[in-house]
C-alpha cells in the first residue's frame, strides 16, 4: 500500500462508521411477556378460576376453555394459545386478551361434564331461555363458576367471545355479526361451519343472543389431544384463534 493510500484509509473507515451510525436501527421484536393471572372466582370445591390477562386496549377478546370437564382439549388449546401470545405478543394486535383455560376446574379434575354438583355450566347462564332442571340448576347462574364468567363479561368490553368445546368438529356462531370471525376460524382450523342454534341457558344464548356480543363456539373433533404429536394437532387450531383476533379487529 503506497503512502497516499495509507493516509486515506483512516478517512474511509471513519466515513463508513458514520454511515453505520446514521443508519436507521432495525426494529427490535416485541419481547415475550407473561400474562397477569387473576382469580375471577372459585369453584364449588374452592379451586380458583383463573383468567390470564394479556393487557391491551378494549374492546378486547375473551377465550374460554374447559366449561365441560370431560372436554380437556378446550383447556389445552387455550393454554397453547397463551404460549403463542407469550412468544409473539404482536399476535394480540394490541388488544386486551383474556383467557380462561379452565372454567370448570372441578369437572376437569374429575373428568365430568358438569361441576362438582353435577350442573352443566353451559345450561346455567342467565339467558332468557334458561330452563330449570336437575342438570341445569334450580335457577339461572346458581353455580359459582357461571357467576364468575358472568361478572367477567360485565367487567370488560369484549369485541368477541370464543368458547372452545368438543367433539362436534365444527364452528358455530350465535349472531350474524360473528359470521366473519367464524368463517376465518373455520378456514384456518380446517373445520366446517355449522349453526347449532341457541341452546337453553348456554353461553351462546346469554352472551351471543342476550348480550348481543360476537360469540363463536369452536368445536374440536376430539375431547382430548393425542398423547403423541399434541403440539402438531393443536397448531392449526392455535392459528384459528389468531385468525379470530385478526378478523374481530377488522370489524371494529
Amino acid at each position: 500500500m503506497n503512502a497516499e493510500a495509507l493516509l486515506s484509509f483512516p478517512i474511509l473507515v471513519l466515513a463508513a462508521l458514520c454511515l453505520v451510525g446514521c443508519a436507521e436501527p432495525a426494529p427490535a421484536p416485541e419481547a415475550a411477556r407473561a400474562p397477569e393471572v387473576i382469580a375471577i372466582g372459585r369453584s364449588v370445591r374452592g379451586a380458583p378460576i383463573e383468567a390470564w390477562m394479556f393487557p391491551g386496549r378494549e374492546p378486547g377478546f375473551l377465550i374460554i376453555g374447559g366449561v365441560h370437564g370431560d372436554e380437556p382439549i378446550g383447556a389445552e388449546l387455550v393454554e397453547a394459545f397463551a404460549e403463542r401470545l407469550r412468544a409473539d405478543p404482536a399476535a394480540a394486535g394490541g388488544r386486551l386478551l383474556v383467557l380462561v383455560p379452565r372454567a370448570n376446574p372441578d369437572g376437569l379434575t374429575a373428568g365430568t361434564r358438569g361441576n362438582a354438583r353435577g350442573i352443566d355450566l353451559n345450561r346455567n347462564f342467565p339467558a332468557p331461555n334458561f330452563t330449570a332442571a336437575a342438570r341445569h340448576g334450580s335457577k339461572a347462574a346458581s353455580e359459582p363458576e357461571t357467576r364468575a364468567l358472568v361478572e367477567l363479561l360485565a367487567t370488560h368490553a369484549f369485541a368477541c367471545v370464543i368458547a372452545v368445546h368438543a367433539p362436534l368438529r365444527c364452528v358455530d356462531f350465535d349472531c350474524e355479526a360473528a359470521g366473519p370471525i367464524a368463517e376465518a376460524m373455520a378456514a384456518a382450523g380446517g373445520l366446517p361451519l355449522r349453526r347449532l342454534g341457541a341452546l337453553p341457558g348456554s353461553l351462546g344464548s346469554y352472551a351471543g343472543v342476550h348480550l348481543d356480543l360476537r360469540l363463536v363456539t369452536y368445536e374440536l373433533g376430539r375431547r382430548r389431544a393425542p398423547r403423541e404429536k399434541t403440539a402438531e394437532y393443536l397448531a392449526p387450531h392455535v392459528e384459528a384463534l389468531c385468525a379470530a383476533v385478526r378478523a374481530a379487529a377488522a370489524l371494529e
